[in-house]
């Protein structure tokens, strides 16, 4: 019923709509998507039409703004020092240094990150009955977001690159998951290839 960018979802609230209509909710945005007027947010498989009050209660589950917020989005904190780094990198600006130390922050972030169990999309009831399933914001995805741009707009710098190559070196080693690893080798094979 409004546009702006999905700034939390309540899970609790989502899953007991399910619960009391004995039903599967499939969110198809995520915190930080943009919704405009009209658009889905989620597929539902009633028995009956939905009711205005049930659409109500279902739109009452989602918080939508004008900005996107680090509630439940991880990666607005992300493209917050991506934005950063990227600005310091432009010629007008050209201050290395301060794209340096948002790498720095970035891997250590990912560092962290790549070491987490990414939940599951689906939530179950105390039965045991899947009742919410949600788009979940994976590794790779935050990776791209930290270090794509910036590689981009400090590919002509290279103590940028070589800082960006230690940041990715780090996460590595961090890294467990065999997924994982392929993609940050990815970003550094991309690296020496330019």
């Amino acid at each position: 019923t409004q546009e702006g960018y999905i700034q939390g979802v309540d899970g609790d609230g989502l899953m007991a709509l399910a619960g009391r209509h004995d039903t599967v909710v499939r969110l198809r945005p995520r915190p930080g998507d943009f919704l405009r007027k009209g658009d889905v947010l989620a597929d539902v498989s009633l028995d009956d039409e939905p009711t205005e009050e049930l659409i109500a209660a279902f739109n009452e589950t989602v918080i939508v703004g004008m900005r996107r917020t680090p509630r439940q989005d991880v990666e607005c904190a992300v493209h917050e020092l991506v934005e950063v780094a990227v600005r310091s990198l432009s010629p007008g600006i050209n201050d290395p240094f301060t794209a340096m130390s948002c790498i720095d922050r970035l891997g250590a972030t990912l560092s962290r990150l790549v070491r987490r169990k990414i939940p599951s999309p689906d939530r179950y009831d105390a039965e045991g009955r899947l009742r919410l399933t949600a788009r979940p914001t994976s590794f790779s995805g935050v990776l791209d977001a930290a270090f794509i741009q910036i590689r981009l707009y400090g590919r002509s710098n290279p103590v940028v690159m070589l800082r960006l190559l230690d940041a990715l070196g780090a996460i590595a080693r961090a890294a467990e998951r065999d997924e994982d690893k392929r993609h940050v080798l990815n970003h550094v094979r991309t690296i020496v290839d330019e």
